[in-house]
């Protein structure tokens, strides 16, 4: 027979590797097969995987064996025409459908050899790895991408023939290469037993001109059908570590760091302690009204602002005195009967940086609220008066302030910094005999928590193990703080954090690869864009900065401004505290 066609399927209905399209049909074709009683299975595999880079593009199809279409397995030495006919339907068992149903078997705690380095030239962690699997066969890991990889097993009698066959045997069982890294794995042979095979794994990344090279001694016991680890040689192993500095890279980095400028800061700074010593005064109720007022025991000020500013520049500071007692003053001296007593008249007074009082607006009262429940504000502000009878009620009013408001919530829920502190009200009633009475009621805000490197730390002190760098700026327009801190955090990465929110987590390996690019485009500064912030006037950077011999990353320079203050500080990095 000089041909024979062929329909190939790769792998089956289960698998989704190499599809056609996006549908979930696996890829079939027509294989036209010359002289096929000369051919082994082994080279009709070969002439396939070629066959599917040209005509499907598909570089990097490894097929690990053949099966016929009811699933039985086709030994590589076969003729094709002793176990093939026309039209006949093959299944390709690819690598990655193999690595997928065989890895689970791979006994990766106890490894022969293993030899594991990252690549900072793309990032990724290549390895070899030599072991047994659950049933006892050698196996051979390579992993070089996520197309880079090959999985290869071989029981006892296997690895016999290819220790009995020697010079008859292909060497290399896989070599995966780039223009700058390769992995490979090749036997060599025992020049006297068949019952000794050497495996030779070797790697180099292409961050590094490096080579790692380990030479294994595998012992063939026939009789018990089981391989035995005999000898791990290293053949090349570097000398440096590149996880810790040399003497010369610690010299060469004090140098470095003498360099660094000192910080620099311009703008005032938040006085966190401007109202530490003010306190509350409690005052009594004034003038020739008999209508009294107190405070009830309940009696807070709450307040908050309007979220934006009108455009006269202006916005609405809002406040609520929540329990005001009114009574009646008894004459126990008159013997007549007493006149009932209404307010006709309530105003709120608010007192200026100037110490005049002004009008208040938005004027209400309501009886005060039972417990969770928001008062229910009364059209008009007239309140009956009777003898021996406490009322009890609530008062609300605003302030236009010029400047802007607070930008959250916790700077919105106080008295904003254009007032004085403590904030007073001046409560005034007129009664229906033309006389008043006045009570003045004072507010003074909570001091506000900003953000210090203790606090900080004590905030996150689960996560960190070394608190490197904690620069801010104050926007004394808004009283708010912004930062970013650097630290290294309990599995020893690099962490830099902007504000409570952003933050980016470095490893040594992704030092190296940031090394790798800045050498590769002669960069010595290269900004944080995953955590950079910019809001209105404020903006927060981080540039990592490499040296310009070594491109050794060694400082990041923290530059943080606001509207009226500016930081700029570089922080030398922990080098030896990173893994």
């Amino acid at each position: 027979m000089s041909s024979m066609r062929l329909k190939i399927q790769i792998n089956d209905n289960q698998s989704h590797t190499f599809r056609k399209s996006s549908s979930s049909s696996p890829l079939k074709f027509i294989y036209i097969l010359n002289s096929p009683s000369t051919t082994t299975i082994d080279e009709l595999i070969h002439l396939l995987e070629n066959y599917l880079i040209r005509q499907f593009s598909m570089k990097n199809i490894r097929i690990v064996h053949l099966m016929t279409d009811d699933g039985y397995l086709l030994s590589n030495d076969y003729i094709c025409a002793t176990v093939f006919s026309d039209n006949d339907r093959i299944i390709c068992y690819d690598m990655e459908q193999f690595v997928k149903e065989n890895y689970p078997t791979l006994v990766l705690e106890d490894l022969w050899c293993e030899i594991k380095q990252h690549d900072a030239s793309d990032n990724v962690e290549k390895q070899i790895q030599v072991g047994l699997n659950k049933l006892e066969k050698l196996f051979i890991r390579i992993y070089g991408s996520s197309t880079d990889y090959g999985l290869y097993l071989f029981n006892v009698f296997e690895l016999i023939q290819i220790a009995t066959m020697k010079k008859q045997q292909k060497q290399m069982i896989a070599r995966f290469d780039h223009s700058n890294w390769f992995i490979e794995a090749k036997w060599e042979y025992d020049a006297v037993s068949n019952n000794v095979l050497f495996l030779i794994c070797s790697l180099k990344i292409g961050s590094n001109e490096q080579i790692w090279s380990n030479k294994l001694r595998l012992l063939l016991n026939e009789p018990r059908m089981c391989i035995e680890k005999d000898e791990l040689i290293s053949l090349i192993k570097p000398e440096n570590d590149n996880d810790i500095l040399t003497d010369q890279q610690r010299e060469h980095l004090k140098e470095l760091a003498s360099k660094i400028p000192p910080p620099k800061r311009t703008g005032p700074e938040i006085d966190v302690d401007r109202d530490v010593n003010k306190i509350l005064t409690k005052h009594e109720c004034e003038g020739d009204s008999s209508i009294r007022m107190a405070y009830g025991s309940t009696n807070t000020v709450t307040t908050y602002q309007d979220m934006w500013k009108s455009k006269d520049g202006t916005f609405r500071q809002h406040f609520i005195i929540t329990h005001i007692n009114f009574l009646k003053k008894t004459n126990e001296n008159s013997t007549s009967p007493e006149k009932p007593l209404t307010v006709t008249k309530l105003d709120i007074l608010y007192e200026g940086n100037d110490g005049s009082w002004c009008e208040c607006e938005d004027i209400a009262i309501a009886p005060i609220a039972l417990r969770n429940e928001e008062p229910r504000w009364l059209a008009d502000s007239v309140i009956q008066i009777e003898s021996d009878k406490l009322i009890s009620i609530a008062l609300k009013g605003s302030v236009c302030v010029n400047g802007k408001p607070g930008r959250d919530n916790s700077t919105r829920k106080r008295i904003h910094k254009n007032l004085p502190q403590p904030f007073k009200l001046k409560i005034v009633i007129q009664d229906n005999f033309n006389k008043q009475s006045s009570l003045i009621v004072e507010q003074l805000n909570k001091p506000l928590e900003y953000d210090t490197a203790e606090s900080f730390l004590k905030y996150n002190q689960s996560s960190i193990q070394n608190l490197v760098a904690f620069v801010y700026a104050d926007d004394c327009e808004y009283d708010e703080r912004i930062f970013i801190a650097i630290y290294i955090d309990n599995e020893h990465h690099l962490v830099i954090k902007s504000g409570h929110s952003y933050s980016i987590s470095l490893d040594k390996k992704a030092i190296r690869t940031m090394e790798y690019n800045a050498k590769q485009t002669n960069t010595t500064e290269v900004s944080f864009d995953s955590i950079y912030y910019q809001y209105e006037t404020q903006e927060k950077k981080a540039i990592a900065l490499f040296d310009s011999q070594t491109f050794m990353l060694y400082a990041v320079r923290l530059e943080i401004s606001t509207k009226t203050s500016k930081t700029e500080q570089t922080i030398l990095l922990p080098l030896e505290e990173i893994k």
